[in-house]
């Protein structure tokens, strides 16, 4: 099976780094559980978190100093065992090179990168699509696949019909086994 992996949420752990970004660079105390939607907006800056978001991408350092998600190293290994492992990610084309040096410098395998991958990532060649976007997850469900939707404070409550939730990388590896038995 050919499975595309989204990066922020789901094998890096971006969200944390931005709120510590946020506040080094401003005073500001958001955490991650009220992180329920990116307008956001960051204390005193008239910025929303996605503008912070986007504003990283193109800071290499950032980007290379990222944690990963527990059990997404170990995660990655076991479905690139047996599948094709795509990166799909709507990080900026400038985001790229460090992406693919922060995959390498952790171990994480992967068959190939996507960027340009369409509204709902509905452009990656895949047959299933792990997330962390209820909106992405739903809409490549819809025309492609199935879709493993990463349960996080900003996509809670909103888990589309044709969208499984899971609660981290055992569970991925789970369902992902449930659907190889099935055939």
């Amino acid at each position: 099976m050919r499975i595309a992996v989204d990066v922020d949420g789901v094998l890096a752990a971006r969200v944390p780094a931005l709120l510590e970004l946020a506040a080094d660079r401003h005073g500001t105390e958001i955490g991650v559980e009220e992180v329920t939607d990116w307008t956001v907006t960051v204390p005193d800056t008239g910025r929303s978190l996605r503008e912070f978001f986007a504003e990283t991408d193109e800071d290499p350092e950032h980007l290379l100093a990222l944690s990963t998600v527990p059990g997404a190293v170990e995660g990655m290994k076991r479905l690139a065992a047996d599948h094709t492992v795509y990166i799909a990610t709507y990080r900026k084309a400038v985001a790229r090179e460090p992406t693919e040096r922060w995959l390498r410098a952790h171990d994480i395998p992967f068959d190939g990168y996507v960027r340009e991958v369409g509204d709902g990532k509905r452009e990656v060649p895949a047959e299933l699509l792990v997330d962390d976007s209820s909106r992405t997850a739903a809409t490549f469900a819809d025309h492609r696949g199935r879709a493993l939707l990463f349960r996080r404070p900003w996509n809670a409550g909103s888990t589309p019909e044709n969208v499984t939730p899971v609660d981290g990388w055992k569970d991925v590896l789970d369902r992902v086994s449930a659907i190889d038995d099935s055939g």
